[in-house]
């Protein structure tokens, strides 16, 4: 806790940094998954072979934490 308090600028640019990192990945992956549900919704023979790869990937442990 010293730490933290003696040192607040250090742990302002270091919350930004992770915010903007956060913020970042989470509008990429809006940015991915809104066009691509658009487009399952639409072919089910598409949706069935994209939920097919995702299934697959995901049992693959360290892909499935991403």
């Amino acid at each position: 806790m010293e730490y933290i308090l003696s040192r607040p600028d250090i742990i302002l640019k270091l919350i930004g940094q992770h915010l903007f990192m956060t913020l970042s990945a989470l509008l990429i992956s809006i940015g991915i998954a809104l066009p691509l549900s658009m487009v399952l919704l639409r072919s089910e023979r598409v949706a069935s072979a994209v939920l097919g790869v995702l299934g697959v990937l995901y049992t693959i442990p360290s892909i499935a934490l991403l």
